[in-house]
């Protein structure tokens, strides 16, 4: 076996699982910090509507709930649109993000088997793309929350898990 073939391969191999276990890390970080700023809400919420937080998602304050969201994440307020506007660059860069780093990836591959394996070390260079994607991604959604009071996207979320509440049933309308 060629010693440049095995070099090669680890370079291809070695940014793979480099990238999928920071890949896993944000993952784990997004769902922390989701849960801590779940937590957040819920406090805000039971004190705007005068219930003990251990009670906050009892099946009889459902109603109550319900209709607090409706207002507070209504389509009508400016800050609600901005926040829907930013989940969507959110998506259009997450997306983007995504095409050009399988892109690198494929090139990589594709210049190591036509012409050479020292291209094999370019394959570090996703590593370099996700840390910049993931800076620019959390910028985004601070600035968003900045502005609104909410990360992108989510009042939409929110109306969507609203209309799936009433449309299932699960609270009277």
């Amino acid at each position: 076996m060629d010693i440049d073939i095995l070099i090669a391969a680890v370079h291809r191999l070695g940014s793979i699982i480099t990238v999928l276990v920071l890949y896993f890390a944000i993952f784990l970080f997004d769902q922390w910090r989701s849960v801590r700023y779940q937590k957040r809400i819920d406090k805000e919420d039971s004190f705007t509507l005068g219930i003990r937080l251990e009670n906050i998602e009892k099946e009889e304050n459902a109603q109550k709930l319900l209709e607090l969201y409706a207002d507070k994440f209504s389509s009508d307020l400016l800050r609600n649109r901005i926040s829907d506007f930013c989940g969507l660059i959110h998506l259009a860069w997450g997306l983007l993000a995504f095409i050009v780093q399988t892109g690198v990836v494929i090139t990589v591959c594709w210049y190591m088997i036509t012409k050479t394996t020292d291209a094999a070390v370019l394959a570090w260079s996703i590593l370099g793309m996700l840390i910049l994607v993931c800076l620019i991604t959390w910028s985004l959604s601070f600035v968003c929350l900045i502005l609104t009071g909410r990360f992108p996207g989510e009042a939409k979320s929110k109306r969507k898990w609203i209309n799936e509440q009433y449309r299932n049933n699960l609270v009277s309308t």
